[in-house]
């Protein structure tokens, strides 16, 4: 991420009335010779007012008034292209919601006017998730996206990984030269005011601007205390109660990434003064325009310590692959997906399966004396808690593969690409974050990320619990194993499961907890939401009822309910798949 190139904004003449040096173009900046923060003005109409000056304009530092001492406006005719980063919690939406969000995200990069960058919580790739303009790129990110119920697992989220998230996307974010804005779209959530600052204050370091939607189809009376708010209010953004109006919002975002005020003065002294027996003191600011039919909207303020924004290191050599694993947006040039499961042993207890799938281009391939060809592929993998409370987990399991094709076999693999699947110990209970990072291991080799939501059920207090379902055509499944060990990657494969029309598609999946032997369980295959095949009573093991069904996009879901044994329970368990 932070190895990417972006084009800097384009900057105006600034007005300067101190010999400071000049800040990088469209900078914030937050020290004792010079407090500069952005501004978007907007008229009556709602739209921008270029034009402005210094003169147009009263600034307040903790209700003080300021001489401005630097005026810049960035945008005009050539102003620079927008950067918008847009992150989707979608753990738990309605269909609805999800829909008008799909499309309005459809629309916006179809009109290919901004850098950006598309990441869910769910899900995804790094090599989707990196700043670009390609819409193809983007596109791709919208495919692979999907709609399934919400698991009904009673896990506290998705508040709590949306807030720990935003440190690492804002401290890469601020590696980008300019202002970005940063689009949150999840369901209403509350928090204090003071964490709100924290995160405030380190996006204004970053000049990132947070823009909130609440993944709502219903407008509703905004309560205090509602994070989205309070972000948007204290970094210059904006919030919209519901995701009815998702695309304009998007339009909004975007054009007030390249269209603003720089606004700046000379703070009082004792401004950044540090005291290390007293917290850090926030400073009130306010920018009033003298033209009442003007708005502004501007910083809420800033802590009293100096520097921009907090930088994750760039580490390079055999640790990069663990910076990448950390990586909130991803990196690298290979496709990477990554499909991860529950699972468990009455022996060893719950693990995480997780199957992998690598494309070809951008392996670094070569052929040996004997025809057959050869590859050497790093693999680097990790569980992140994001339950409040859960010890914080930095294992990290990495290993190098040889890949050994010959004849046939080869040309499926160079034509295909490469899957594999391997187990990974789960410590506690919970919501985790399953990460991967695949590189090339030759000298400059590419490389590629992964991740995707997992929950792990505690079967000592739920009294019920599916493991993950596993689809593939042909006669059996390829075997689970524990370390990697690449095949060719087949449609019909679980890690691929894109199946042609007329396949026979298995399933297998398995029942845990206290009513394992007395549930009801059922299969239903939805399109868009839509029940377009079910099988009740479902055996844990079978043939998917798909004939008939036209290509798409398909989720399939076993849900088990009981009232037997010690507790009643309920579970369900969803996996996305492909019919071309």
């Amino acid at each position: 991420m932070r190895r990417l190139l972006f084009l800097l904004p384009l900057v105006l003449p600034a007005q300067s009335l101190a010999d400071d040096p000049p800040s990088p173009p469209g900078s914030l900046r937050f020290d004792s010779g010079l407090v500069q923060v952005d501004a978007v003005v907007t008229g009556r109409d709602g739209k921008p007012r270029p034009g402005l000056t210094a003169g147009d304009f009263d600034v307040l530092q903790d209700g003080k008034r300021q001489k401005i001492t630097h005026f810049t406006y960035v945008g005009g005719q050539d102003r620079p292209a927008a950067k918008v980063a847009i992150v989707v919690d979608d753990i738990d939406l309605s269909l609805d919601a999800y829909t008008a969000i799909h499309s309005a995200l459809t629309r916006f990069i179809d009109l290919g006017t901004a850098s950006v960058s598309l990441v869910y919580t769910s899900h995804g790739t790094g090599a989707l998730r990196r700043f670009t303009s390609d819409r193809a790129v983007l596109s791709r990110a919208l495919q692979d996206s999907f709609w399934r119920p919400a698991s009904g697992l009673n896990i506290a989220f998705p508040e709590m990984s949306l807030l720990r998230e935003l440190d690492p996307m804002l401290a890469e974010l601020g590696a980008i030269p300019g202002k970005k804005s940063l689009v949150l779209i999840a369901p209403r959530a509350s928090t204090q005011v003071a964490d709100v600052r924290g995160i405030a204050d380190r996006a204004s370091r970053a000049s990132v601007a947070i823009y909130g939607i609440d993944a709502n189809m219903r407008p509703h009376a905004s309560r205090e205390g509602d994070t989205l708010s309070l972000l948007a209010a204290a970094t210059g953004g904006r919030f919209h109660p519901d995701c009815s109006s998702i695309f304009e919002r998007l339009i909004e975002a975007a054009e007030e990434s390249a269209a603003y005020y720089l606004i700046g003065w000379t703070p009082g002294p004792g401004t950044f003064r540090m005291d290390p027996k007293r917290e850090l003191q926030y400073h009130r600011v306010q920018i009033r325009p003298r033209d009442h039919s003007l708005h502004v909207r501007t910083r809420d303020g800033f802590f009293s310590r100096t520097g921009s924004a907090e930088l994750l290191p760039t580490v390079t050599g055999p640790d990069s692959i663990r910076e990448m694993l950390d990586s909130p947006f991803g990196t690298g040039e290979l496709d990477v997906r990554l499909t991860s499961s529950f699972q468990r042993q009455e022996a060893a207890g719950s693990y995480v399966s997780s199957m992998l799938e690598v494309a070809a281009q951008g392996l670094h391939f070569s052929q040996d004396t004997g025809g057959c060809w050869n590859a050497r592929v790093e693999v680097a993998r990790a569980l992140r808690a994001v339950n409040p409370g859960m010890p914080v987990n930095d294992r990290v399991n990495s290993q190098v593969v040889d890949v050994h094709t010959c004849g046939a076999e080869a040309e499926r693999v160079l034509a295909q690409g490469l899957v594999a699947a391997v187990e990974d110990r789960v410590p506690t209970a919970g919501a985790y974050q399953v990460r991967l990072a695949v590189r090339d291991a030759s000298p400059g080799g590419a490389s590629g990320t992964a991740a995707q939501f997992l929950a792990i059920p505690d079967l000592k207090t739920s009294g019920l619990a599916l493991s993950g379902i596993r689809l593939w055509s042909g006669s059996a499944p390829p075997p689970e194993t524990a370390d990697v060990e690449w095949r060719h990657a087949s449609g019909g494969d679980p890690a691929v499961r894109r199946f042609a029309a007329g396949d026979e598609v298995h399933y297998s999946f398995r029942v845990f907890g206290d009513g394992a032997g007395a549930a009801d369980v059922r299969l239903r295959v939805l399109r868009d939401g839509k029940e377009a095949a079910v099988v009740q009573p479902a055996a844990l093991e079978g043939v998917m009822p798909l004939a008939g069904l036209p290509p798409g996009r398909y989720v399939v879901g076993a849900i088990a309910s009981s009232a037997a044994g010690k507790k009643s329970g309920h579970a369900e368990q969803w996996v996305d798949f492909e019919i071309r």
